[in-house]
């Protein structure tokens, strides 16, 4: 959670209500903290959606994090840590050409390598 300095009175918050609508107050739209900690329902990520009754600020559902420790996941992980350290270490000129080499089919060299990595692994 992050400490606002500066309070919200002391803003232009006219400009922000007309340009974001008319939330309950600016710093819970702008971001999800309010002055009255965890407790408040309203508190939480927002984002400003255009439906055919206009603009309307709606509460993002909060993401549900499956820290699996299984050893099939724990394989991946390691694997996909063995592959960035493997990127780290290529030379300039092998990017180039991995960058080259994705380009025609929409990705990065970094993206294409990965792929390449974990299919011959």
């Amino acid at each position: 959670m992050a400490l606002i300095e500066t309070e919200v009175n002391s803003l232009h918050c006219d400009s922000y209500k007309r340009r974001f609508g008319w939330p309950d107050q600016l710093g819970e739209w702008m971001l999800g903290v309010s002055k009255l900690g965890d407790t408040n329902p309203k508190q939480g990520v927002y984002q400003r959606r255009h439906t055919r009754r206009g603009v309307k600020n709606v509460r993002m559902k909060y993401p549900r994090i499956c820290y699996s420790t299984s050893e099939a996941v724990l394989a991946s992980r390691q694997m996909f840590a063995d592959a960035m350290a493997a990127w780290a270490i290529t030379p300039p000129a092998s990017r180039t050409w991995w960058n080259s080499q994705a380009h025609s089919k929409g990705m990065h060299g970094m993206n294409l390598f990965i792929k390449v990595y974990f299919e011959s692994h």
